[in-house]
């Protein structure tokens, strides 16, 4: 009796850490699920994941199939399928665990369990929804177009040797969808939908602009939608076609502005526009920052046209690589989608690197004749290739000319673009790119002659004689910076609008040198 009373104490004692230790484990456990919101699909189906066979993990469950359920067909049975693929749901809402290579597996199961969850959602009922191919998409109007089907199948045909895991990537997108809705309901408000695609996009997943340097290596990768959504970086245009591919989801219709060099999305609200800066975590900033001396209004786009600003992104690649063919054929291509006059000046470009200077001079001339209702000039490269005054060797040269990266290399470029002027001493674009790379070098008085070289040219736009008022301004010479500022003028009433920088110029030059007796005839646009 003795030695079994002994035995039992030894068993007691021998099992007491361990019964402490499963204690500890389930506290842990509650307060973690007592972390997570009810609202938060993401983290509840990964804690589910982590703890299947606990009370927590159950709890956890049921409150993840709560959130979708809401948004799945009435009637459907779901439980026995949502359990059964747990794991794979867990994966795909949380794309961060794999590389842009190693997209989450779907099983047949998984596959049909998202679409039955996601059945209602607004893009399922686009025609471009079951788009099988580029060509199908381009036949589309823009308003029956899925974005993210468009996109994923533009990425399989420019790189058919890489497997596009398309199903996948959409799975993603509709289960992060379904957690934004979890949020805030389908009947939400603009604002509010905004406001949690923010916190998704940039709290949640963390999305952010790559590193300069890896953005200037890699702006083709980080422009492409699955490259964005798995590795958490993005440029412009990256970020801003996967914040579009969420939206159409949810459905929140947006806007697209596209000014020199950029992208960013938008919602109108009557009159107004609200600014969503993706490059900068969804903040809203004044819309008149984007409106320089060049513009007349934001150039607007449609998801049709954001398709073809990818095929036009990587053409720029190409002309980066001199691969002239490919950057032809990639323009030609995005030509499909969209048709504006940066498009033709870039087409002509390539045709003139391809030496067809014949066909170059139709394209740009073309464009000329179709100006873009946003802009108020022209870029001076596309009145050159118009007119024939560049040669092969000068747009190399110019396309060479990389200052940003290489600082040092400036002066040697310098030279390159004046013996490049020698030869084609009428373009009126060489010269300021040998400005612009003076003003780099940080040397003021060398850039001076090419600006009023330019500025004599009868074709010299508006920026251009407002550009060298500033120079005049700044170092004093405030009769010239008067004369250059009066033709800046004069040329920007021609177009119908006197740009806000050219105005606030003018008075600020007033303030420094009142000899302009016209000063209120002068900034009156009729």
């Amino acid at each position: 009796l003795a030695m079994k009373f002994l035995v039992s104490i030894i068993l007691f004692l021998a099992f007491l850490p361990l019964s402490y230790a499963q204690d500890a484990a389930a506290q842990n456990r509650k307060a973690l699920l007592a972390s997570i919101p009810k609202t938060s699909l993401r983290k509840l189906l990964l804690l589910a994941t982590l703890y299947p066979h606990t009370e927590e993990g159950e709890k956890a469950l049921h409150e993840a199939f709560e959130n979708v359920s809401a948004q799945a067909p009435e009637g459907l049975a779901l439980p026995l399928l949502f359990t059964n693929n747990i794991t794979s749901l867990a994966a795909l809402s949380e794309p961060s665990l794999f590389s842009h290579d190693q997209t989450p597996p779907l099983s047949e199961d998984t596959r049909k369990c998202i679409d039955e969850l996601t059945r209602n959602l607004p893009h399922k009922k686009l025609k471009g929804h079951n788009a099988q191919s580029l060509n199908e998409v381009k036949s589309l109007e823009s308003e029956q177009i899925d974005l993210a089907r468009g996109l994923l199948l533009l990425e399989q045909e420019l790189s058919p040797k890489v497997e596009i895991k398309k199903e996948s990537i959409e799975a993603t997108l509709d289960l992060l969808a379904l957690a934004i809705l979890a949020r805030v309901g389908e009947a939400a408000d603009p604002a509010t939908k905004i406001k949690e695609i923010n916190r998704m996009l940039f709290d949640e997943l963390a999305v952010r602009f790559p590193p300069q340097s890896e953005a200037d290596e890699k702006m083709q990768q980080f422009s492409e939608l699955s490259t964005v959504l798995f590795s958490r970086r993005g440029v412009c245009l990256g970020a801003s076609t996967l914040y579009l591919c969420l939206a159409q989801r949810i459905g929140l219709p947006l806007s697209i502005f596209t000014p020199p060099g950029h992208i960013f999305v938008g919602y109108k609200e009557g009159e107004s526009l609200r600014v969503i800066e993706t490059t900068a975590r969804g903040i809203e900033v004044p819309v008149t920052i984007y409106l320089g001396t060049s513009l007349r209004s934001l150039p607007s786009r449609s998801l049709k046209e954001v398709i073809g600003m990818v095929a036009y992104n990587r053409a720029s690649t190409a002309l980066k690589e001199k691969n002239w063919k490919h950057a032809f054929d990639l323009y030609t291509l995005a030509q499909n989608f969209e048709a504006d006059e940066e498009l033709c000046q870039m087409l002509s470009l390539s045709t003139l690197l391809l030496d067809q200077k014949w066909a170059s001079m139709k394209h740009a001339q073309y464009a000329l004749k179709n100006p873009s209702p946003h802009r108020l000039e022209h870029d001076l490269m596309l009145i050159d290739l118009s007119k024939g005054a560049l040669s092969k060797q000068s747009a190399e040269t110019i396309l060479e000319t990389d200052i940003d990266d290489e600082p040092e290399k400036i002066p040697e470029y310098i030279k390159r673009l004046e013996k490049c002027l020698q030869e084609d001493s009428s373009s009126i674009c060489i010269p300021l790119h040998i400005a612009h790379c003076w003003f780099m070098y940080g040397k003021q008085k060398n850039a001076l002659p090419y600006l009023e070289k330019i500025a004599s040219f009868k074709e010299a736009p508006s920026s251009i004689h407002f550009f060298l008022a500033e120079v005049y301004e700044s170092r004093m010479n405030y009769p010239a910076a008067w004369d250059e500022a009066k033709k800046a003028v004069l040329l920007a009433k021609k177009q119908g609008m006197i740009p806000k920088p050219l105005q606030k110029f003018i008075l600020s030059l007033h303030n420094q040198s009142p000899n302009c007796e016209d000063l209120p005839d002068l900034l009156v646009c009729k």
